[in-house]
Parts: C-alpha cells; sequence; structure tokens
C-alpha cells in the first residue's frame, strides 16, 4: 500500500516537471523577415531626387522656349510679309496730265488695285502727296497738288474705302520725284515764249539756246514723271 502511493506521487512529479519545463517555441529573426509582408514601392512612390526636378523643369522650359520661339518666327514672317505689302503699295504711283487733276485710265487701275488692299486692312491709314511739275507758281502748283490728292482720295472713297483711312498733302513742286536739269529751265522759258506746253513737239531750239531736242525731250520726261501722287502708308 504505501509502495503504491509511493509511486502515485513520484508519477504526479514527472508531470508537474514535464509541463514547467516546457520549452518555448523561438522564431529566428531571418524567419520573421520572411514572413514579413513585402511592400512594393510604385513608380509615384519613389522619392524624387532634386536633379530630376531640375531635369523636368529644363525639358518643361525648353518646351516652352521652342513654342515661343516658332510663335515668334511666324510673327516674324508675318510681319515681313506684310511691309512687303506696304512697299508694293508706295511704289506705285499715279500720274497726270500737264494742268490737269482728273485720274486716267491708266491711274484708275492702280487705286482700284490700292482700294482692295485698303479695304483688306482696315487699320491701315495712308497719305497722299499730291506733287507737279516746275511749270505754273509756287501757289498755283500747291493748289493743284491738293486737287489731284483730293481726287485720288474721292476716287478710293467712291471704291468703298472708308475715309477714315486717308489723309492728304500737297508739295507743289518742292519735291520732285526726278530732279529736272539745270537746261530745263531754258527750255521751258522757250516754250512759253512760243506759246507751247509739255507734251507739245518741240521745233527745233535756236543753236544760241544750246539745247538740242534730245535735251527737250528729256525734260518732257521729267515733268511727266512728276506730275503725280505718291501713296504713304503712316500707320498700320
Amino acid at each position: 500500500m504505501k509502495g503504491k502511493v509511493l509511486m502515485g506521487w513520484f508519477l504526479g512529479l514527472v508531470l508537474i516537471f514535464s509541463f514547467g519545463c516546457a520549452k518555448k517555441q523561438v522564431i529566428a529573426p531571418s524567419q520573421m523577415q520572411k514572413e514579413q509582408p513585402t511592400v512594393v514601392k510604385t513608380e509615384e512612390e519613389k522619392p524624387v531626387t532634386v536633379v530630376e526636378e531640375e531635369e523636368e523643369e529644363g525639358k518643361v522650359a525648353g518646351l516652352e522656349e521652342e513654342k515661343i520661339s516658332e510663335e515668334e518666327l511666324a510673327r516674324q514672317k508675318k510681319e515681313q510679309a506684310f511691309k512687303k505689302e506696304i512697299e508694293t503699295f508706295e511704289a506705285e504711283d499715279i500720274y497726270f496730265d500737264f494742268d490737269k487733276y482728273n485720274i486716267r485710265p491708266d491711274a484708275a487701275s492702280i487705286l482700284e488695285k490700292k482700294a482692295t488692299w485698303l479695304k483688306e486692312h482696315p487699320n491701315v491709314r495712308i497719305l497722299i502727296e499730291g506733287h507737279c511739275d516746275e511749270w505754273g507758281s509756287e501757289e498755283y502748283n500747291l493748289a493743284l497738288g491738293e486737287r489731284r490728292a483730293n481726287s485720288a482720295k474721292e476716287f478710293l472713297i467712291n471704291l468703298g474705302v472708308n475715309p477714315d483711312q486717308i489723309s492728304i498733302i500737297s508739295y507743289g513742286e518742292e519735291k520732285p520725284v526726278v530732279v529736272p536739269p539745270a537746261y530745263c529751265k531754258s527750255v521751258r522759258q522757250f516754250m512759253y515764249s512760243h506759246g507751247l506746253r509739255p507734251n507739245s513737239s518741240v521745233p527745233r531750239l535756236p543753236s544760241a539756246l544750246n539745247i538740242t531736242p534730245e535735251m527737250a525731250d528729256t525734260c518732257q520726261k521729267v515733268w511727266a514723271k512728276n506730275r503725280r501722287c505718291h501713296f504713304v502708308v503712316i500707320q498700320y
């Protein structure tokens, strides 16, 4: 009986000792690292360096500069083309017969082209200059030049050009496009004394004047070139 009791105590101690000394499970660091979830960083989450930011800003700035350059180039080309149009407009004068201010057929065709251009560019303003040859007094030529400029203006207005686009001025004989040779004064005096006018057939001049028919013909052509209206673009 005593032996059975001792055996029971012994088995009990063994069980208690077994539970008390049970080893706890230890997880190795390497195992913990393996078991942790892996976080994948997307492109947006990656940190951007200062250098990358500068490169990106440089690309944007470069594109903007390229766009500005293209726009500026296009603007310059447009401006150059318009300036050529202005040069063409100013290069064509209209001419008048001696002591006349009515618009001739050849002048009418030129004015029609000018009117079309002016209506296409309503912001353009022009100055019409009236000019004369050296025949007549200064006062008379100033008045004649004004009448010529006004005739051109009225013709353009009748074709639909805004009157506000047009101003006029007379220079009379002050600003010839071609300066007559000095001998033209003698030719003019001779013609006037004989009742002749420009475009008249000039007879052979006296040898005492030292003027040839060729000289007289030259004077006729010069005077014809100075009987005109000149057109200047003063605003655009």
